[in-house]
Parts: structure tokens; C-alpha cells; sequence
């Protein structure tokens, strides 16, 4: 049977009493492709919750390895999500949005999405990141409605970045929940017992507005 690239990447070994998954992976630095070694606690060889080596070799695969061996058919996904708004989903789909579509996305960008996760590559952001940028959002005030756009602005990016090779897998907002809208009370109108109580409560003189104003339809608040 054929051996999944993964398995032939990246090595394990025991860290004291953890299994410690490492491999090495590539970098842009000042414009030039730079290799990196990299490691990762994998699981625990002693103690409480200990797995054995072939469990630790089984989740490194499965967990990092092969998304690198996906992410490296892919080598566009290196390039930033700033850099990828800029080249190809703004000029490619936002101009081409009506002027006002157009303002409104690319508010949300300038304001929220840029200066947040601009820096971070596309192939590192996923529903973790994602789910943290949302909820720093609302945290700051913004109402659910407003990050729900954001949301949905992200999740566009991301369609058109695969559809361009630029992201490999599922969208990093598949999965993210925000809160429910809670919808406004609405607002009732006056019963004519309330009308007459009301009524009576005024002075003679203002008797009769508030008995005009309550044929005219008059609403609580």
C-alpha cells in the first residue's frame, strides 16, 4: 500500500513526559522563502492520559502532517490574507460590486478584517482564528447583526480563495455560531379601556387631545 506523503515528513520523539511532534515548513521573510523548524506537543507518553508512540504518530499525521502534504499542492496559500485581498478579492470581486456593496465591503475590510488577520497567512487561519476575531468584535460593541456581515464578507473571501487555490479545505467559517438576534418588542396599541383611563387622568383641556390622538392610532413608547 502506498505511504501517505505525511509519513514520510517531520519525526516524533518523547519531550519528558509528553510526545513532541516536529517538521519543518516554509516561510516567506523579507520577500524570500525561508525553511523553519517547527515542533508540537502531540499528547503525553507518561503518566495520566498516556497514548502509546503509534497513537502519537497517528495524530501528528493526522492533525499536521497531512494538512502540510495538502497546503504544499497549494503553495499560494503562503501569501497573507492582506496580500490576497489586495491582488486578486478586491480587484476580481469587490470592484465589480455596485457602488454601494462596494463602500460597504470595503469598510469592513479597511476597519476590521485587515487590520486583525491581514498579517496571518491563508493557510493558517482557520474556525479558531476566525471564531476569536468575531467575538473580539462584539466584545469591542459591535451588534451581532454588524458581525454577522463581517462573517459573511470573511466566508466570501475564503469561497473565492479556493476556487483560486489560495485556501485548501473546509471555510474557517463553516462552523463558527454568533449569538441570536433578539428581535425588538414590538410595540402595542392602547385598548380603549386604556385610552379612557388615560383620558381621565388629564385635565379637562387635554381631554380631548388625548382622546383625538388615540383615534389617530397612538403606539406605547
Amino acid at each position: 500500500m502506498a505511504r501517505r506523503r505525511g509519513q514520510d515528513r517531520g519525526w516524533l520523539r518523547k519531550c519528558g513526559p509528553s510526545w513532541l511532534g516536529g517538521w519543518r515548513e516554509d516561510f516567506i521573510v523579507d520577500g524570500k522563502i525561508k525553511r523553519v523548524k517547527i515542533s508540537r506537543l502531540i499528547g503525553r507518553c507518561k503518566g495520566p492520559g498516556a497514548i502509546s508512540k503509534r497513537e502519537a504518530r497517528r495524530r501528528f499525521t493526522e492533525t499536521i502532517l497531512d494538512k502540510l502534504d495538502k497546503f504544499s499542492t497549494h503553495p499560494q496559500t503562503m501569501c497573507t490574507l492582506a496580500e490576497f485581498i489586495r491582488q486578486r478579492y478586491e480587484p476580481e470581486c469587490v470592484l465589480v460590486r455596485k457602488k454601494s456593496g462596494r463602500r460597504s465591503t470595503q469598510s469592513c475590510l479597511e476597519r476590521h478584517i485587515i487590520p486583525e488577520l491581514g498579517h496571518l497567512r491563508m493557510r493558517d487561519i482557520g474556525v479558531v482564528e476566525v471564531s476569536r476575531f468575531l467575538t473580539s468584535r462584539l466584545n469591542k460593541g459591535l451588534a451581532p447583526l454588524t458581525v454577522g456581515g463581517i462573517k459573511n464578507i470573511l466566508s466570501s473571501i475564503f469561497t473565492y480563495a479556493k476556487r483560486t487555490d489560495h485556501y485548501a479545505g473546509e471555510l474557517p467559517t463553516a462552523y463558527v455560531r454568533l449569538p441570536e438576534m433578539t428581535p425588538a418588542k414590538r410595540r402595542g396599541s392602547l385598548t380603549f379601556e386604556q385610552v379612557w383611563a388615560l383620558a381621565g387622568r388629564q385635565r379637562p383641556r387635554d381631554r380631548a387631545l388625548v382622546l383625538f390622538l388615540a383615534i389617530t392610532g397612538p403606539r406605547i413608547g
